[in-house]
């Protein structure tokens, strides 16, 4: 393993790096601390930014996700959420922007209202979706979220060709990020 020597001027803006107080007296110890740590800080950038540039250069591997609601602060909570976790979230909060995103971009999962809009709108929206899966051969995964918990919703969602259908309970967010990251079994649906 090669060794450098470091000054004590040099460990001290180390410290500063990682947002820590220097320690007044500088041994071997605080030298190993704050490389330590530095090195800890850097794999995590290097993680997250490896993770991204896959992302972005890989589509077909992406977790690059739609987000369609025509309620902003349900597209923003979701936008934030789903970024923490690294993925690259595009919004839309109407059926037309929505269809121009997916023609252009591969996403690995489309997060949609059922209500964008309308009614009318959100199957719509499910329709084309499912036409140009279909059509372009893609494996994306449609999950729709509603307020609704109408059982007809879900059944008519599902035989569109909706993957999930989530009911903006408590704690809804979490279930469709849960989906997204592979952390819950496939929902058995019974007609």
């Amino acid at each position: 393993m090669p060794t450098v020597d470091l000054s004590e001027e040099t460990i001290k803006k180390l410290y500063r790096l990682i947002d820590e107080d220097a320690p007044k007296h500088v041994g071997d110890f605080e030298i190993s601390t704050a490389l330590d740590k530095a090195k800890k800080l850097l794999d995590s950038f290097v993680k997250k930014t490896t993770k991204e540039f896959k992302m972005r250069n890989n589509p077909e591997e992406s977790g690059n996700i739609l987000i369609v609601d025509d309620i902003g602060v349900v597209t923003y909570q979701l936008k934030v959420l789903f970024e923490k976790e690294g993925f690259i979230v595009e919004t839309a909060k109407d059926i037309y922007t929505a269809v121009n995103h997916f023609k252009k971009e591969n996403f690995a999962f489309v997060i949609m209202d059922l209500m964008v809009s309308t009614e009318r709108e959100g199957y719509l929206l499910l329709d084309e979706i499912r036409k140009i899966i279909i059509k372009d051969n893609l494996d994306t995964k449609i999950i729709v979220i509603t307020a609704s918990g109408k059982a007809e919703h879900k059944l008519k969602c599902i035989n569109k060709g909706a993957d999930r259908f989530i009911n903006k309970d408590q704690g809804w967010q979490e279930s469709v990020l849960d989906i997204c990251l592979g952390r819950e079994q496939e929902e058995i649906v019974e007609e």
